[in-house]
């Protein structure tokens, strides 16, 4: 007879004192189209903090996608696909509300367990007592490559997991989940709603805009070299058509069809394995999924001096030159995480001392030998958190930065065809939108575009990737960040040809 790993749930309410009106975008509502109608967070309220009602809600099938992105490395072409899936706005607020109840809980066994420093992604906290005050990338990754400067020598493992949350183990977390509660049981509300999270349904986009009559070319992501961009573009544009709608699919054909459409992916033979990648609980619980391994990884490497963190599947171990066994033993425990594996192709092993960073051969050290890496190519900088090191300069990630001047390079060029042909002018307000998305002009608080086509009264409010460099500028002084703003000028006048 099989055990259901869900069972043993009771009501066991819970009263932290949140603050509801701090959750993101309190009052506003999705753009996105779904099964039910969209409702902002301030609309649905009531019935989100009824643990009664939410005891009983039926949540809908999440809407499932491929993301398709073509990448150009060293001149070759490869595509990157992320599988998502999307909850309904009403469920949707739920998950974000009970993400924040998980992560509360999650936070307090953190401090009191000391390894509150560990997870630097998905700590948010409504709560007005909190003591966690999440960390951004900027900070987490200053804080590790100043740790490596100040070691004469140092060993540093970098490495994430492969298919992260396809393959978290359903008992696994489960159990992390309770342990959380002091009774180790689940209240009714939580054990529906991460039932629905561990046991969900997808409909596929694909089924949704064929029903619309909206074009969805078949993609191989298996063959990278035949993925045509075109084609991609084509499904984002079907995607805008369908989020005008303002349910996507009529409640009679949704129950009609929902019997033969939906999928189940975390069925397996044998074992459930699996959450959907893109729910507002997602982060939390690979944090709860991971608390055992963080708790005795920080052992570890804090016992030799050493410093652990973790960006939900993604990691960074450091430790002086002494305290190489631990590593080892950090190696051996994050090879040991229950249901998932670490990616082979992005964990590696470094030396980071005064002549600079060399990779070593990572089978090597699991047997407690230092010796070189032999393969083509060794890595010569540590990454982590879109940052470089090469044991000296610490810059952006090359990868990050293309992408910027790749959208530069887009936006740019839209606007010099929309100028081709006699009396022909992109309006001002595109060309403010083009300033303030990729110049310097759009770094918060900065006035936006003062030529004479744009509004010269509007002033940066959101800020842009530059002021994400200004701020990465700001924590590492005295490293070379932040681009020549002359050249970007330059470069959005010669391409937009204005």
């Amino acid at each position: 007879m099989e055990t259901d790993v869900l069972s043993g749930h009771t009501f066991c309410p819970i009263s932290p004192e949140f603050d509801i009106a701090r959750i993101p975008r309190y009052s506003s509502k999705s753009s996105y189209a779904h099964f039910d109608h969209r409702a902002s967070f301030a609309e649905v309220q009531a019935k989100i903090l009824d643990s009664g009602y939410v005891s009983h809600h039926a949540f809908y099938p999440l809407i499932s996608n491929e993301i398709i992105t073509v990448r150009y490395r060293g001149g070759k072409r490869s595509c990157k696909v992320r599988n998502i899936a999307y909850a309904s706005h009403f469920d949707h607020r739920v998950f974000q509300y009970y993400s924040y109840l998980w992560s509360d809980l999650y936070n307090k066994k953190a401090i009191a367990e000391e390894f509150n420093e560990v997870a630097v992604a998905y700590r948010s906290s409504l709560s007005s007592d909190s003591a966690v005050t999440a960390g951004s990338n900027i900070s987490s990754a200053k804080k590790v490559f100043d740790y490596m400067r100040e070691q004469d020598s140092a060993f540093v493992l970098t490495g994430d997991f492969e298919s992260f949350f396809d393959n978290l183990n359903h008992a696994h977390l489960i159990a992390s989940l309770r342990s959380l509660f002091p009774s180790g049981r689940l209240p009714d509300d939580h054990y529906q709603v991460i039932k629905n999270i561990l046991r969900y349904s997808c409909w596929p986009i694909a089924d949704l805009a064929a029903r619309h009559e909206f074009p969805w070319p078949v993609i191989d992501p298996t063959r990278e070299k035949m993925i045509n961009e075109a084609a991609i573009e084509l499904r984002f544009k079907s995607i805008r058509e369908l989020n005008k709608l303002d349910v996507i699919l009529p409640r009679s054909e949704f129950l009609a069809n929902k019997s033969k459409v939906i999928t189940r992916p975390w069925r397996r033979t044998g074992i459930d394995l699996g959450i959907p990648q893109g729910l507002a609980a997602s982060g939390v619980l690979a944090n709860i999924y991971m608390t055992d391994i963080d708790m005795k990884v920080r052992l570890a490497v804090e016992r030799v001096g050493g410093l652990y963190l973790r960006y939900c599947d993604d990691f960074i171990i450091a430790v002086p030159k002494s305290g190489f066994d631990a590593l080892v033993e950090a190696i051996n425990l994050m090879a040991d995480v229950d249901s998932v594996k670490l990616q082979s192709e992005k964990t590696k092993v470094f030396r980071v001392d005064g002549n600079g960073v060399a990779q070593l051969d990572f089978e090597s050290v699991c047997a407690g030998e230092v010796l070189s890496y032999s393969g083509a190519h060794p890595a010569q900088k540590v990454s982590f958190l879109g940052f470089d090191f090469d044991g000296r300069i610490v810059r952006l990630r090359q990868s990050t930065v293309g992408k910027y001047h790749k959208r530069l390079r887009e936006a740019a060029t839209a606007i010099a065809r929309s100028n081709e042909g006699e009396g022909r002018h992109a309006s001002k307000k595109r060309v403010s939108a083009l300033y303030q998305h990729y110049s310097p002009l759009g770094i918060k608080g900065r006035r936006l575009c003062p030529s004479g086509d744009a509004d010269p009264s509007a002033f940066s409010r959101y800020g842009n990737f530059l002021s994400y460099v200004a701020r990465a500028q700001k924590a590492f002084p005295n490293d070379p960040i932040a681009p020549d703003e002359a050249k970007i000028y330059r470069k959005i006048k010669r391409l937009s040809a204005r």
